[in-house]
């Protein structure tokens, strides 16, 4: 799964500028969003088939996962009369974690359009720390519709979880997705933004190349007197329907 492939050192989070973005720039901040709040309506979904016990128990021991501790957390050990009762507390632990989703690619001409608006937005570079709590994981794009019996998530609890959370159709493979999930107590949205000093390093800025020459200023002057931070224009490659790094 996603923790036996090597991690980028560098991963890439694409936006737009707005009043929030800049916000967040300002206070060195990164969103971990609701992943109810995916625009990939199949993202983070599954279903429980029919079983044949009459309840069912919530395994006492989950394993150290972010979401496992989450299902764990929905009353170990506590009975459940029907699959849709068992199904609602699964649905509330989605709620109670943050995603952060990140790229592997600076420079994909689709994620430019569709996440940094219409290549008018921009794209931070984060040096990625080791670190226990923030765990960078690649997404997968198998395409899995994950379905299961009670008893055999209970079997199989961080397969079924790292499907949940780290598989997605293969139509979005050019994202080249790494996440990372942490824990949102009691679904607090204002505990969803996380200075990112905790975890990584901001290493890079890249301006859309329709970018606006103000909007522009306005991230360099925030950056520009830390030196360590690279500021690059995106420009598009002559003659070909792409952008490169301006030289």
């Amino acid at each position: 799964m996603g923790s036996e492939k090597n991690i980028p050192c560098v991963l890439y989070r694409y936006g737009t500028f707005s009043a929030n973005s800049i916000c967040s720039l300002i206070n060195k901040t990164v969103w971990f969003a609701d992943p109810r709040s995916f625009n990939d309506p199949f993202d983070c979904r599954f279903s429980i088939l029919e079983s044949s016990p009459k309840s069912f128990k919530m395994p006492a021991k989950l394993g150290a996962e972010v979401m496992v501790e989450k299902f764990n957390a929905c009353k170990k050990g506590e009975e459940y009369d029907s699959s849709k009762e068992y199904r609602d507390k699964l649905e509330k632990a989605l709620t109670e974690i943050g995603v952060l989703c990140l790229s592997s690619s600076n420079d994909n001409m689709l994620m430019w359009s569709h996440y940094a608006d219409n290549h008018q937005g921009f794209c931070l570079g984060f040096r990625i720390m080791e670190n226990d709590i923030f765990e960078a994981r690649v997404v997968d794009y198998e395409g899995k519709y994950i379905e299961f019996r009670i008893e055999e998530f209970a079997e199989n609890l961080e397969g079924y979880i790292n499907d949940i959370i780290y598989n997605k159709a293969s139509s979005w493979v050019y994202e080249e997705e790494y996440r990372i999930v942490i824990d949102i107590p009691d679904g607090d949205d204002s505990k969803r933004s996380v200075e990112w000093k905790n975890f990584m390093a901001l290493d890079s800025i890249y301006f859309g190349y329709k970018m606006p020459g103000h909007h522009r200023d306005t991230i360099y002057n925030l950056f520009k007197s830390d030196s360590r931070i690279k500021i690059i224009e995106m420009e598009q490659v002559p003659g070909q329907l792409q952008v490169k790094l301006k030289n």
